[in-house]
This record gives structure tokens, C-alpha cells and sequence, in this order.
């Protein structure tokens, strides 16, 4: 047990630390981030203290909020909301498991069909507007994927801040492999996170692999392959058009916000 808290189980690992199903000293169920090693830890404690005074600046309720945050010296970790399950178990029966939106569409692979128009806006514009809002504070996350979009309370919410710095002309680029750009992209001053979110809305509005972005043969779910209407096909191919300008070689032609 760390101070404070009755951990319960992990429940995610990732390069900088392990998250934890825990108790806080009010009996709540929370996700507690324990870091690993002291130089990622560093690292992380500078991401965290950006974090939290950008925080206290914006009134975005989809980005994943930080509740407290300890340091012993020895150990460094914080406490966020958790998550909304991925069935009806509660949060203390081992089949509990937090729900994402890389959860989701491997889900929906498993069936006939495919998320809707309007699933696929409803969830994934307030994503785009929880990283605008992180942009505008001149900060950059680092690390938008699938896998980092938490369902909060029903609410799709931008996590997993671990990566995030100021954004600046020499950002180095960190990441998951797919959802990090390509040496052109970095070298002509890209924005990592416009990457990342076009890799993302891919895999969303796909399904496939992000190793298969601007593919013509990739372009629509399997799932509805040869079942798609004329109007479905024009929406995802207006789709594979704001991609292809978030991702384009042009950098004039990328998107500013």
C-alpha cells in the first residue's frame, strides 16, 4: 500500500510508470499513476507540474483531470477519476477494465457493423477540442492515441499526460509508434499532436492500421465492405480529406487549430 491509498490491482502500464486500481482515504475508487524509475520520473514531474497550472486555466471538461499528487522523495505518483468500465462489473471484481476508445473499436470489429456519423463526431470532436485547448496554452501532449482516450462519466477525455511539454521549435518527438510522424514531418516543424489526432480519427473511422493511412484499400471499415451507401461513402472520403491535410507534405496546407 502506498500512503494514503488501498491499491487494489494494475490496470495499465506504460512506458513511464504502472496505473493502479486504487482507494483514496474517502473509500473512492480512483486511478492511481505510480512512475517507475527516478529519470522518467523527473521527466514526468515536469509534465505534471505544466499540467496542473494548465489546469486551473481552462474550463475543458474533456481532458482528464489530476485530483493529487504526491512525492516522498523516494516515490512519485497522482490521482485521477477513473475510468468507466467496459461492462456492468463493478470496480472491484477482477472482470473490471477501464473502457477507451482503442477498446471500443476492437470491439466493433468483432461485429457487422461500424460506429455512425454521428458516434464518430460525439466522440471524437471533443477530443480534437481538449487538444486545441491544450495547444493554445502553447503546449503540446506528445502522446494522442486510441489507447489514451478515457471515457469518464460517459465522456470521451484526453489522457495520459506523461509526454506533455511546452511546444517549441526543437520538440522532440516521443510517442507509439504510428501515432508519432515521420522524420519529414518533424523536420518541417509539424505538430506532433495534429499527427497523432489524424492517426487517431484513421484507426477510428477504419478500424485498420495506422501503418495503412493513405492507402486506397484501407479506406472504409472491413466490416461494411461492399455495404457502404453512396452518402457513407462521401462522408468517409471527406473524412480521409481533413486526414490528408492534417498529414500532408505541404506544411501551408496543414491545419493552424
Amino acid at each position: 500500500n502506498l500512503k494514503n491509498y488501498n491499491i487494489i490491482r494494475e490496470i495499465g502500464r506504460g512506458g513511464s510508470g504502472i496505473v493502479y486500481l486504487a482507494r483514496n482515504e474517502e473509500n473512492e475508487f480512483v486511478a492511481l499513476k505510480v512512475l517507475k524509475s527516478e529519470k522518467l520520473s523527473d521527466k514526468e514531474k515536469d509534465a505534471i507540474a505544466t499540467y496542473v497550472k494548465f489546469l486551473k486555466k481552462t474550463k475543458n471538461t474533456n481532458i482528464v483531470p489530476i485530483n493529487k499528487i504526491y512525492d516522498t522523495g523516494e516515490l512519485f505518483y497522482y490521482e485521477m477519476p477513473i475510468a468507466d468500465g467496459v461492462s456492468e462489473a463493478n470496480y472491484s471484481s477482477p472482470e473490471w477494465k477501464p473502457k477507451t476508445l482503442e477498446y471500443i473499436i476492437n470491439e466493433r470489429l468483432k461485429t457487422k457493423s461500424w460506429f455512425s456519423v454521428e458516434e464518430i463526431l460525439n466522440i471524437f470532436l471533443p477530443i480534437v477540442s481538449a487538444a486545441s485547448e491544450i495547444w493554445k496554452q502553447k503546449l503540446i501532449h506528445r502522446d494522442i492515441k486510441p489507447s489514451n482516450i478515457l471515457f469518464i462519466n460517459g465522456r470521451a477525455c484526453l489522457g495520459d499526460i506523461g509526454l506533455l511539454k511546452v511546444d517549441s521549435d526543437e520538440q522532440n518527438v516521443s510517442g507509439t509508434s504510428g501515432y508519432v510522424p515521420p522524420e519529414w514531418y518533424k523536420e518541417s516543424k509539424g505538430n506532433q499532436d495534429l499527427w497523432g489526432l489524424a492517426a487517431t480519427f484513421y484507426r477510428f473511422i477504419t478500424g485498420n492500421s495506422v501503418e495503412c493511412m493513405g492507402r486506397a484499400a484501407f479506406m472504409y471499415p472491413k466490416n461494411l465492405c461492399g455495404k457502404m451507401s453512396p452518402v457513407q461513402i462521401g462522408i468517409w472520403d471527406y473524412f480521409h480529406k481533413c486526414i490528408n491535410r492534417a498529414t500532408s507534405e505541404n506544411k501551408l496546407d496543414r491545419y493552424l487549430n
